[in-house]
């Protein structure tokens, strides 16, 4: 029962916060597509609204900053109106929003990620990534190790060290990196209406 579960989840943060400072990092998850959309939401804002209670019970009792919460969301499950705790962050100038990352911004990304320069990542692969991941920087990490270990792409170690679509003769690179199975990636956040 999530009641019983958020409560004990509760109990052990309060035993270790009486004893040392805490940061709790709070990250929506939809999971499966077997989870209900607003079920999961459900979830996320029970354990986020038991914890900022916490922290209040926590201040009272005299603790100074016993427990950090940070709380990573897309902005589309944010309530209107705004919770306790985001009421509460909003007006303590804790509350962020962060947008995707453009295509300028991905081409660095993919260049740091793979320790090339920015110059040395092929605009094809850009492109595909850029349409795949949607600025989430946690999946241009994933696409580029799922590329790595297909084959799809390959690090030259020329100087200075450069990525190579990995294609056959006369193949678009573009084309082929299409053809990458993207279903068969089982240690993403990307498969399986997962969002991360």
């Amino acid at each position: 029962d999530l009641d019983k579960l958020v409560e004990m989840s509760v109990f052990l943060v309060e035993r270790l916060a009486k004893s040392r400072r805490l940061a709790i990092l709070c990250r929506y998850s939809m999971g499966a597509n077997r989870v209900p959309r607003e079920a999961t939401k459900k979830v996320y804002w029970r354990v986020v609204d038991a914890l900022f209670e916490l922290l209040g019970r926590l201040r009272q009792a005299g603790a100074s900053n016993p427990l950090t919460l940070v709380l990573i969301l897309p902005t589309e499950i944010v309530p209107k109106p705004l919770t306790p705790v985001l009421q509460w962050a909003e007006e303590k100038n804790c509350f962020v929003t962060c947008k995707p990352m453009g295509s300028e911004t991905l081409k660095e990304y993919i260049a740091l990620t793979l320790a090339v320069p920015s110059t040395a990542v092929p605009e094809a692969l850009n492109d595909y990534i850029d349409a795949l991941a949607a600025g989430n920087p946690t999946y241009v990490a994933e696409i580029l190790l799922e590329l790595l270990k297909e084959g799809a792409i390959k690090m030259l170690e020329d100087s200075p060290r450069r990525c190579m679509i990995v294609t056959e003769e006369g193949q678009d690179p573009m084309a082929r990196l299409e053809t990458v199975t993207i279903a068969s990636w089982v240690h993403t956040t990307m498969v399986g209406g997962s969002m991360s």
